[in-house]
């Protein structure tokens, strides 16, 4: 992959580095906590958008290996990702291992089962999302999830939503169920350390919900039903369609898994990315770059 040069674009992915860095530089913030899998998506996204030579920096060796292999797979494979593939340990073996940086080889040769299970239910958020529809299953609300999430229009969703039963409970049960059903909830799954390494919900912020007076399960609650009320899953929001299914559509997905903008990654994009394992600070010392760059 090409070197970055006096036109590449750091992405800060240190939320302490960006702050460092404000009073000199345009910075626009990276978070990456939540599930490395789709921030390496992520930074392709970027790539894809701004189109200029851009350099990767961080510490983690997760990421690192996620992008790295993100990269190698645009380059060397041309197939939809759905999460998963029946012969991935012939795949990676035959077209990308030769291609994975060491670190990235060692990473992913002992996590292979990851595609077995499905690549999106890994990391953080991934388990959570997996927790979610086990329970959605032994609760018998499996196939009334799938049904939410393939609603072909935002009127049969908003049908679907109200009439899952627990939803229905939340909304019109008696005052004083619904408030203990809310608070086991926020002791079990709404709490710091799952709203931390399951949704990427940093300490800080969960106290800033806090503040405002809003218990934790009302503001998940309320966060919840918007999305189900108002943002149609199956056509225009493929991030809850994920977290749902645990896979995209070919119409339903980031802009970089589309047929335009990944011609142009495995047409040779992709190559301006650089993957650096180490610190943001590192590389902005190096002053070779002219753009430092963030996303949320």
């Amino acid at each position: 992959m090409h070197s970055p040069n006096a036109d590449a674009c750091v992405i800060a992915t240190s939320v302490e580095a960006c702050r460092a860095s404000l009073n000199t530089l345009l910075v626009l913030l990276l978070h990456c906590c939540w599930l490395d899998v789709l921030a390496g998506q992520q930074v392709q996204v970027l790539l894809s958008s701004c189109g200029c030579c851009t350099l990767l920096a961080h510490w983690s060796p997760e990421l690192h290996s996620c992008c790295g292999c993100c990269c190698c797979s645009c380059c060397r494979l041309q197939m939809f990702g759905e999460g998963k593939h029946p012969h991935i340990e012939r795949l990676f073996e035959t077209r990308l291992a030769p291609f994975l940086s060491q670190k990235a080889f060692n990473f992913w040769s002992t996590r292979l089962w990851y595609f077995k299970q499905g690549l999106y239910y890994q990391g953080g958020m991934g388990k959570l999302c997996w927790v979610l529809q086990t329970l959605a299953m032994c609760c018998g609300l499996h196939f009334s999830m799938k049904r939410l999430a393939n609603a072909q229009t935002l009127q049969e969703q908003r049908r679907q939503w109200d009439s899952l039963a627990l939803v229905y409970f939340c909304k019109h049960g008696p005052q004083l169920l619904v408030w203990l059903f809310s608070k086991l909830l926020a002791l079990l799954l709404f709490n710091r350390f799952v709203l931390w390494f399951g949704g990427g919900v940093p300490g800080k912020q969960y106290a800033l919900i806090q503040q405002d007076g809003i218990p934790i399960e009302k503001y998940l609650a309320r966060t919840v039903d918007g999305i189900a009320e108002n943002s149609h899953l199956r056509k225009s929001n493929y991030f809850y369609y994920n977290c749902i299914t645990g896979h995209f559509l070919r119409d339903n997905c980031p802009a970089y898994l589309r047929a335009p903008e990944f011609a142009r990654l495995h047409g040779g994009l992709i190559n301006r990315l650089t993957i650096a394992s180490g610190f943001f600070l590192d590389e902005l010392r190096a002053r070779k770059y002219t753009k430092v760059r963030a996303e949320p």
